[in-house]
């Protein structure tokens, strides 16, 4: 028995003198057939999992299609726009991964329908009409709290938060008491109720200071870090968490910590499975899945009288 040639293992082309006087089957390997074997002759339950287990797909494209689609239906009915945004970008960067631009055109055509069910154009545009004479509006509609609180107001007042406490922040949680500083207002209307900046990376700036959410972020990006080199969709679940941050999710959110362990866990998961059997190829040594249940695919006969 040996490697093929074409599975470029240092195997080299058999003799057609050796070849006319022999018999070649070819097989291919079956995980479904060993273990089979592997469970009527009694052999080690820990090994039949080993195996089994390292050659398990963790989530297969079809299954990472239709997670993605129940997903998007989800952030449909959420009327989430950070939400869709993000979902639109991590799809757009796993094509880009994969090089399927063309796929990639027919997801925006596709993309559209759900971007306008979601509100995402409608609130897009309504956040741009209210920011030209936000000031003025403000101050003409103070008991307006759509347009006095959220987003719209945040993106007046953060900058000047980062710019009077750049390096130690104002705390976490304390944009709705210091927002109402006059020095901070300059003219704008207070409020009296809880508000919330929403607005990401740069409420992190003005709540953290600079050198601590520099290292959150990398908190963030740790698992998509320690992914890069590994499956596709494990670098896109460790995308999500810094996402998240920098589309709006705040620290105190369970949920992006709770990815990101899940990421690690996948990336775990993934180099154990990788460990296997070393084999020798040429002058390196490299790792190969040990041999598993073969089946014939065909046989041919070279037997010459």
């Amino acid at each position: 028995s040996g490697n093929r040639t074409e599975d470029k293992s240092g195997a080299t082309r058999l003799s057609t003198k050796l070849g006319n006087r022999m018999r070649q089957h070819s097989f291919e390997e079956n995980l479904d057939d060993w273990v089979n074997w592997a469970q009527d002759n009694n052999i080690d339950p820990v090994l039949i999992q080993y195996i089994r287990y390292s050659y398990l797909k963790h989530v297969s494209f079809p299954v990472f299609v239709m997670q993605a689609a129940v997903i998007a239906i989800g952030l449909i009915g959420s009327q989430s726009k950070s939400a869709v945004l993000i979902l639109f970008f991590l799809g757009a960067l796993y094509l880009i991964l994969e090089r399927q631009f063309r796929i990639l055109v027919i997801m925006a055509i596709i993309a559209a329908p759900a971007a306008w069910a979601s509100n995402l154009f409608a609130g897009i545009a309504g956040y741009v009409e209210n920011f030209q004479g936000f000031s003025s509006a403000a101050r003409l509609r103070p008991e307006d709290a759509n347009l006095v609180m959220g987003r719209l107001m945040a993106s007046i007042l953060l900058p000047r938060m980062i710019a009077e406490h750049p390096w130690l922040g104002i705390g976490i949680g304390n944009y709705s008491v210091v927002r109402n500083d006059p020095s901070i207002l300059r003219g704008l209307p207070t409020v009296n109720e809880w508000d919330l900046h929403g607005l990401g990376i740069l409420g992190y700036l003005a709540e953290l200071g600079i050198p601590l959410t520099a290292y959150v972020m990398y908190l963030y990006a740790y698992p998509a870090l320690l992914a890069r080199k590994g499956r596709k969709w494990i670098l896109l679940l460790g995308a999500y968490p810094l996402l998240a941050a920098l589309f709006g999710v705040q620290i105190n959110f369970a949920y992006p910590w709770i990815v990101a362990g899940l990421t690690l866990a996948a990336v775990g998961i993934q180099r154990s499975a990788s460990n296997s059997l070393p084999i020798l190829r040429g002058r390196h040594l490299q790792v190969r899945r040990p041999t598993i249940g073969l089946r014939p695919v065909r046989s041919r006969s070279r037997l010459r009288s």
